[in-house]
C-alpha cells in the first residue's frame, strides 16, 4: 500500500515547476497586482452587460487558476459597476456567482421611470419590474458583503413636471411625482444594506427617506444627496 501511494504521488504534476514556466510568476506578487490592475480596471463605471463598452479583456482570468485567484479580486473589487437593466443585471449576478458578488465594492444603480402609470381605468402597476427591483436590492444586501459605495439614481417624475393626478382630455392622468423614489418596499430593502461607507442618492425621490436611511446605515456610512446623473 505504501509503495502504491508513493508511486501515485510521484506521478502528480509538480505545480511549482508548472507555474515557474510562466514568466509572470517570476515577478514579485506586488508587481503582478499592478499588471492585473492595468489590464482589468477602467476609470469609468462598467455596464457588465454592454460588451461594446468594455475596453479590457477579462479573458486574462482564464489563463490559469493561480492568475484567476490573484486577479479576480482586482476585476470585481477595483472597478465600479453600473446596473441599468434589471433582468440583464440579475442574469450577470447569476453568472459570476456569490463569491464574486462578495468582491464587489462600488455599484451604481440606475432606477428607471415610475412604477405606476395613472390611466382612466385607475392605474397600472408594473409589478414584474417592481419585484425584480426589490429582488436585486435584497440580493445585494445579502451577497455583496464587500460593497462600500452604492449610488442610486431615480429617474422618477419631478414636481415641476407633474403636479397632480388629474386626467387630461383623453382620460389619461399624470405619473406620480417620485415613482420608485417613494416606493416603501424598495426603500426598506435599500435600508437593509450593511457595510457601506457611502450611500449616494440622486434623481427624484421622497426626501423623508433620508432620515430613515441614515439611521439604518449607522454612523459608519455617509448618506448624501446629489443632483444630476454623473458619478459621485
Amino acid at each position: 500500500m505504501r509503495a502504491t501511494t508513493t508511486n501515485f504521488i510521484s506521478r502528480r504534476p509538480d505545480k511549482s515547476k508548472y507555474y515557474s514556466s510562466f514568466p509572470l510568476f517570476l515577478l514579485p506578487y506586488e508587481l503582478r497586482l499592478q499588471i492585473y490592475k492595468a489590464s482589468l480596471t477602467v476609470n469609468t463605471p462598467i455596464d457588465p452587460r454592454n460588451k461594446r463598452q468594455v475596453s479590457f479583456s477579462p479573458s486574462l482570468l482564464a489563463t490559469c487558476k493561480k492568475i484567476q485567484d490573484e486577479a479576480t479580486p482586482v476585476l470585481y473589487g477595483q472597478n465600479e459597476f453600473i446596473f441599468q437593466n434589471l433582468q440583464r443585471d440579475i442574469g450577470w449576478l447569476d453568472e459570476i456567482g456569490s463569491h464574486n458578488i462578495s468582491l464587489l465594492r462600488r455599484i451604481q444603480l440606475f432606477v428607471d421611470a415610475s412604477p405606476i402609470i395613472m390611466t382612466e381605468f385607475g392605474g397600472m402597476v408594473t409589478d414584474g419590474d417592481e419585484r425584480l427591483l426589490r429582488f436585486l436590492m435584497r440580493r445585494l444586501a445579502i451577497e455583496a458583503k464587500g460593497l462600500r459605495y452604492l449610488r442610486v439614481h431615480w429617474a422618477g417624475m419631478g414636481e415641476k413636471d407633474y403636479e397632480c393626478f388629474e386626467c387630461d382630455e383623453d382620460g389619461y392622468g399624470m405619473q406620480p411625482r417620485y415613482g420608485w423614489g417613494d416606493d416603501r418596499r424598495f426603500m426598506l430593502e435599500l435600508g437593509k444594506v450593511r457595510g457601506l461607507k457611502e450611500l449616494v442618492l440622486a434623481g427624484e425621490f421622497e426626501m423623508r427617506w433620508m432620515g430613515y436611511l441614515r439611521k439604518q446605515m449607522g454612523d459608519e456610512a455617509k448618506v448624501r444627496r446629489v443632483d444630476g446623473e454623473t458619478s459621485g
